[in-house]
């Protein structure tokens, strides 16, 4: 009968994580786009989701490209409705947004689409992200 009787997480390892800085972030990032997978850009997308939004996993499996993508733009908000209390993220950041446009462009080779790739607004996205952010569009 020696230690704790009751089952669970033991005393001691409660506390805040570590979180990732930038340049760790950057690194991540780094390995993960020089790997030679299909799933470089997705995979690069979700990590900058979890970094930049704070989306957590089950937040992040419910995503849908229609969520941030309308077959013209990326939408300047992403609304979570998953959760207990609905909440809208915007996707500002700069390096979200291209990360973003290259895996949308990447899947549009992959599926074929009635958009082509290379249509004035996924180059728009690509080449100047912030004509973009100033949009808003709000996905219902």
């Amino acid at each position: 009968m020696y230690g704790r009787k009751k089952p669970g997480r033991p005393r001691g390892t409660g506390g805040k994580k570590e979180t990732l800085n930038d340049h760790q972030i950057d690194l991540v990032i780094q390995s993960i786009m020089n790997a030679n997978r299909s799933t470089k850009y997705r995979n690069t997308v979700l990590i900058l989701f979890n970094y930049y939004l704070g989306l957590k996993a089950v937040d992040l499996a419910a995503l849908k490209v229609s969520d941030v993508f309308d077959n013209e733009l990326i939408l300047g908000s992403l609304i979570i409705k998953e959760a207990k209390i609905p909440r809208m993220l915007m996707l500002n950041n700069q390096k979200l947004r291209e990360i973003l446009g290259l895996y949308i462009q990447d899947r549009m080779n992959k599926e074929g689409c009635k958009h082509h790739p290379n249509s004035a607004a996924i180059c728009r996205i690509l080449e100047k992200p912030e004509t973009c952010l100033s949009k808003t569009h709000y996905s219902t």
